[in-house]
């Protein structure tokens, strides 16, 4: 008897964790999408758009450097015989899917703009 108890104690623990957590990060996305208008009603336009062009170069940045971490991993396990050319061939397409999305988003956006 006790032992279920304990259990649901547990699991009401972990849920309200996850509820904290989820509560946290809708706070912190609200902060972040309404604080750039408040920047850019202020005058400061031009100055939001230097930190969007940073914030894009970033983006690309740790895109990239998970790029090339996911492939030093997989080729990793393809030295050690864990996995064979073919894994190894869909790791780039996966790659080069992943890293293409921004860039297509980026030039849709232009056509549509």
């Amino acid at each position: 008897m006790n032992s279920v108890s304990e259990t649901q104690t547990q699991a009401v623990v972990s849920t309200q964790k996850y509820i904290l957590l989820l509560a946290g990060f809708a706070f912190a996305l609200f902060i972040f999408l309404f604080s750039g208008d408040a920047y850019a009603s202020s005058g400061g336009l031009t100055k939001l758009e230097s930190e969007a062009n940073s914030w894009k170069t970033a983006a690309y940045s740790f895109i990239g450097v998970c790029a090339i971490i996911y492939l030093l991993w997989e080729g990793g396990k393809l030295w050690g015989n864990k996995i064979d050319w073919m894994d190894f061939g869909v790791c780039c397409l996966k790659v080069a899917v992943v890293g293409g999305v921004p860039a297509l988003g980026v030039y849709f956006w232009g056509v549509w703009a």
